[in-house]
């Protein structure tokens, strides 16, 4: 059986630890996590393994090879929060800056100072806006 989900983001790896409400999977894509669109949202994963938390009377064990799900809204989240908005900052500070009889650069401070904020808030609620990010683990059958 393979795996598949067209409103998921999925990546495949294998449990490596194993507690009563949590398993570390070792992910099977080189470079884990850093190569996901979703990275900036679920807080940037660091390593090749994930700590995910275990639903009950999920029957998982050391070795078994599983698949790693965030749901495809969190990557509308991550498009909206990373991308839009500070393009909307942007805009909207080019647009004050010039009625405002602003330069060239003053237009160009202005825009650096809107996204540079944007980006200090969202690196200073990086851990709340990480914990929105719902990872659900599935066991791959064995073929």
């Amino acid at each position: 059986m393979r795996f598949e989900n067209t409103n998921k983001a999925c990546c495949h790896g294998s449990v490596c630890a194993l507690t009563a409400t949590m398993a570390s999977v070792k992910l099977a894509a080189a470079g884990g996590c850093s190569g996901c669109a979703l990275t900036a949202v679920c807080g940037g994963v660091t390593s090749d393994i994930i700590t995910i938390a275990v639903p009950p009377g999920c029957s998982l064990a050391v070795g078994d090879r599983v698949a790693v799900t965030v749901s495809s809204s969190a990557g509308m989240i991550a498009l909206a929060v990373y991308i839009l908005v500070p393009l909307m900052l942007m805009l909207a500070a080019a647009f004050i800056a010039g009625a405002a009889g602003g330069g060239q650069l003053a237009v160009a401070v202005s825009l650096c100072a809107a996204v540079a904020g944007w980006y200090l808030l969202l690196y200073i609620f990086r851990k709340r806006l990480g914990r929105k990010v719902r990872y659900e683990i599935e066991k791959l059958s064995d073929e």
